[in-house]
């Protein structure tokens, strides 16, 4: 963390982190037990920062992780990320969109991907280069689905930016800068668990992302029906205040006519006692 009181515009002085390289731990050396707790944390901190966070390290590569072996909770192992000055965010939209294409993606549905990644920006003018985006994302899915997904991200970026540039798709810039994050920390994880299978540990946290943000679209429409209702409510209070006006005006004006009806009777009475006199 920045140091206050050492930290200038010209220079930022952080926090001493203590641990070793995390490159220490992916030689023959090291027990597969610690292996393991290393990978886990490692997966947990990558995909908690992409899809839970949304703040993502822009430089990610070993030289800048250390590993603290009982710096966690419960003296369990903790990766140190050095060099936090690079940073991806995506806008909160953006997030959602890419949780959506994440899911998409993970569970082989490339075309709804393809339509997803095109809502986020504006949509080619010619149908036919929509079609054959979501064409070729689909193919690239089902390639996938016969390797290592993760082991070829780096070759899917790529073919999705030819997509891109040839059928006029505008991606979102972040979504390849995490990409490509997500790439790097992968690797790493397969050192030390070459068993690894990121998608499936990928699933559950990108479910819960996207119960979070279906979560708050429900929070949001009864926020609308709340203020909907109080507006009828509103609207049934001028109501309720007009009526009672217009009673009490029906009110007066019905006396006010009893007392002409009365001041005429007297009249009409007056006029018939002179005319007997």
């Amino acid at each position: 963390e920045p140091l206050a009181g050492f930290t200038k515009p010209h220079a930022l002085v952080e926090t001493l982190m203590t641990g070793e390289p995390i490159v220490n731990f992916m030689s023959k050396a090291t027990d597969i037990a610690t292996k393991l707790k290393i990978c886990e944390v490692c997966c947990d901190m990558l995909l908690q920062m992409v899809f839970t966070h949304n703040f993502v390290h822009g430089d990610l590569h070993p030289g800048n992780l250390l590993v603290d072996m009982k710096g966690g909770p419960n003296g369990a192992p903790r990766v140190v990320i050095l060099d936090c000055g690079i940073v991806t965010e995506i806008q909160p939209k953006d997030h959602r969109g890419f949780v959506d294409v994440c899911l998409a993606l993970l569970h082989f549905d490339g075309w709804k991907a393809g339509e997803l990644m095109t809502e986020q920006t504006d949509k080619p003018e010619d149908s036919l280069d929509m079609t054959k985006f979501c064409e070729g994302i689909q193919g690239i899915v089902e390639k996938a689905s016969k390797e290592q997904y993760f082991e070829h991200i780096g070759e899917y970026v790529s073919q999705i930016c030819n997509l891109s540039c040839t059928h006029r798709v505008r991606l979102v810039a972040e979504y390849l800068n995490i990409a490509l994050a997500v790439k790097v920390c992968e690797g790493i994880s397969l050192s030390l668990n070459p068993e690894l299978e990121l998608a499936q540990v990928a699933i559950p946290v990108l479910k819960t992302s996207a119960l979070r943000y279906s979560s708050l679209d429900q929070k949001l429409d009864m926020a609308k029906l709340a203020a909907k209702a109080l507006v009828g409510k509103g609207e049934e209070t001028v109501n309720d205040v007009r009526s009672a006006a217009e009673e009490k005006r029906r009110a007066v004006e019905l006396k006010a006519q009893r007392a002409r009806e009365r001041a005429e009777a007297f009249s009409k009475e007056a006029k018939a006692k002179m005319g007997r006199s």
